[in-house]
């Protein structure tokens, strides 16, 4: 199981660490994640401290900045609050130098806005928001401020800024699919249908990932709304997948269409 991949993963960084001192900062994060996934705080904390030693780059800030968030969260969820005060303001600070560092990245601004929030500090991450929208260069704003409003919990402001995304850049489908991302999350199927549509029909220019991608998200919408044209429509969408490579996400899409077929439900009544 995945379990038994991360001990495996743990225990060949730990081979490779003993034979290549100090770790090298891509590493020292891989470390820290499996850490991480293996519950093993202390190491995960101590591997991204050493991938942003001196680090220029905002991705280890970043990630230390998430570890430490989640040591606090332990230490607040085991009633060690001065504990969990003080890492979280070292989270913060640490995230804090990566807007800095990263002449305001979106990337950075989203992380730390997202701490702010799962550490219940609403009025420091709406002055982050307002702070974001005059610093993230104007190109890149709109998509990065819908991800922070979505955080938030301002799906109506995240929803503005994702469509503004969009009209800025109306033939780059990685936009579009974060704008179907979202109305696939806050449960407007019949949005992100029409958009997924387009994909599909070959009306965006859309790459091989972003198109398998789009005719599974359209395949499961169709598989819950349990007509038999609509799951004879998510098969062959699903079965077009599956033609070019056998994706395990696109053979649970199969199974969930065919487990929802009528027919298929019919057979399955018991006997009277």
């Amino acid at each position: 199981g995945s379990a038994q991949r991360f001990l495996e993963a743990d225990r060949t960084l730990r081979r490779i660490e003993e034979q290549q001192s100090p770790f090298s900062a891509d590493l020292s994060r891989l470390a820290s994640k499996v850490s991480l996934r293996l519950d093993d705080f202390d190491r995960a904390l101590d591997m991204a401290k050493q991938a942003a030693a001196d680090s220029p780059r905002q991705e280890d800030h970043i990630w230390l900045g998430q570890v430490l968030g989640i040591v606090g969260q332990r230490a607040w969820a085991e009633t060690r609050t001065a504990e969990a005060d003080r890492i979280w303001g070292e989270a913060e600070k640490e995230l804090r130098r990566a807007v800095e560092q990263s002449h305001n990245s979106p990337d950075a601004w989203v992380a730390m806005i997202q701490f702010l929030v799962r550490t219940a500090q609403k009025e420091k991450a709406e002055e982050a928001v307002a702070e974001a929208e005059g610093k993230i260069p104007v190109e890149q704003a709109p998509l990065a401020l819908a991800q922070c409003y979505e955080v938030m919990g301002d799906r109506e402001m995240a929803e503005k800024k994702y469509l503004a995304a969009v009209a800025a850049a109306p033939a780059d489908v990685t936009v579009l699919r974060r704008l179907v991302e979202f109305y696939l999350r806050t449960g407007k199927t019949r949005d992100a249908q029409t958009h997924l549509k387009r994909i599909v029909a070959g009306e965006m220019k859309a790459g091989g990932q972003h198109l398998v991608w789009a005719r599974r998200a359209l395949a499961l919408i169709l598989a819950g709304q349990g007509t038999y044209d609509s799951l004879r429509q998510g098969l062959e969408l699903v079965e077009e997948n599956l033609r070019t490579a056998r994706a395990v996400q696109d053979l649970r899409a199969k199974a969930v269409l065919l487990s929802a077929h009528p027919q298929r439900q019919e057979n399955n009544k018991p006997a009277k």
